[in-house]
């Protein structure tokens, strides 16, 4: 098959935005035969760590011998990452063929006006129901409640963080947040909580009430301690009120990753109830998530962290503060709807230099914008990248003990990522 066409079909939806409401999700779905409902599903919501809660979750599911779907967003290296079986993305021909089902179905008598997430998303759903998959592990776009992936039946739901991000839809405070989030826990189903501000819980308590849905906390239902913290990753112990677990070996760096981990594996064991503890710590070592604060070069150092709103930059930069010893040399890109502001305020002080860089999109905050934003105080070099390569120009130029921070938007960072790479 000519994969040109129902790609760039595809890539073109982006034009049509975000659309909240699941209206025409529905009607696509029921179209397609409601594959979604074919494949048992944990859905993973949150502002942060989602998307590596979610490897998590389909890695320990793998590793137990079942078939499992992974769909995730956004991508990092290839669109293909999106939708994956046991570790591997979509082959090439497939993404194609199941892009223009999408394409010829949503055309059918009564044309569905279809988003590129919609579509991508009802692919997913279509692709696992095809490989008839033992589970499916399904990551939230954006909120939750009215999000295309919440069409999933799901008899787990997973949220890991309530932070303040996409205010603009999503609403200015974290209970407006919480609400949104909260859309995606079935009743009768479990919810898996990785959420502790204190002023919230009595909300999430509230809501699984209504929708009879059994709450497990973490810090209470089920725990985790940190052991040892290093550039190749964690060591941690958890605990639920079934099995202890110590000295767990996780490859991905930052304490907020143990968190996740947790939350994983609470998952798994309430999807799973059968999985074993050489099986939890084996799904949890061979986890590969790209991407955040991925080391992808030694000399010099070149680490790319996806964090792309203010609560992913303060955990980011505990990291940086725990692991690297010297000032970096940042690389600093965003969407405009993001608080680019808040975002270099928190980074600025670890840094030796700022490189911006705008991707060439719509949504990309510009290189002005970028440059007022820098803390007026900031006494360091800033200077601004006309394109990946370009940076990758100045990587190479540097000194072997220099550290180079990619950080911001997965847009920048995955464009980035692939000039450094191979």
């Amino acid at each position: 098959m000519d994969v040109r066409d129902p790609v760039e079909w595809l890539l073109s939806l982006t034009f049509r935005g975000i659309r909240m409401g699941l209206a025409n999700m529905e009607a696509l779905l029921a179209r397609l035969g409601n594959p979604q409902a074919k494949v048992p599903s944990i859905i993973v919501g949150g502002t942060n760590g989602k998307g590596t809660t979610s490897a998590l979750i389909a890695s320990i599911l793998s590793a137990s011998g079942r078939r499992t779907g992974l769909y995730i967003s956004p991508h990092v290296a290839d669109i293909r990452e999106r939708i994956a079986v046991d570790g591997a993305p979509v082959a090439p021909d497939d993404f194609a063929r199941l892009a223009a089902t999408i394409r010829r179905v949503a055309a059918q008598e009564s044309p569905i006006p279809v988003t590129f997430f919609e579509t991508i998303t009802a692919m997913g759903f279509l692709h696992f129901a095809e490989q008839k998959l033992d589970a499916a592990v399904v990551e939230v776009g954006l909120g939750g409640l009215l999000d295309a992936v919440n069409m999933a039946p799901a008899g787990v739901a997973v949220i890991t963080s309530i932070g303040l991000d996409h205010a603009d839809i999503l609403g200015g405070t974290l209970k407006e947040v919480a609400f949104e989030k909260l859309g995606i826990v079935k009743q009768g189903r479990p919810l898996v909580s990785g959420v502790t501000r204190p002023r919230l819980q009595a909300h999430f308590e509230r809501s699984c009430a209504e929708k009879g849905a059994t709450l497990y906390r973490i810090g209470r239902e089920f725990d985790v301690r940190y052991r040892k913290s290093g550039l190749t990753g964690e060591r941690f112990d958890y605990r639920d009120d079934g099995l202890v677990l110590s000295n767990i070996k996780l490859p991905l760096v930052g304490r907020r990753q143990a968190d996740n981990g947790a939350l994983a594996i609470r998952a798994a064991r309430l999807f799973a109830p059968d999985l074993s503890e050489k099986v939890i710590r084996a799904g949890v070592a061979g986890v590969k998530v790209i991407g955040r604060f991925e080391t992808v070069r030694r000399d010099p150092l070149v680490i790319v962290d996806g964090a792309h709103n203010p609560p992913a930059v303060e955990e980011l930069v505990k990291t940086v503060a725990r692991h690297i010893d010297r000032p970096v040399d940042l690389v600093f890109g965003a969407m405009r709807d993001k608080d680019y502001r808040a975002m270099l305020a928190t980074l600025a002080p670890l840094c030796r230099s700022i490189t911006l860089y705008a991707p060439p999109m719509e949504r990309a905050a510009p290189l002005a914008d970028l440059h007022a934003a820098v803390p007026k105080d900031f006494a360091g070099p800033v200077t601004e990248a006309a394109s990946p390569e370009e940076v990758a120009r100045f990587i190479d130029a540097s000194p072997a003990d220099a550290v180079w921070l990619v950080a911001g938007s997965f847009y920048v960072v995955g464009a980035i990522r692939r000039q450094l790479v191979p």
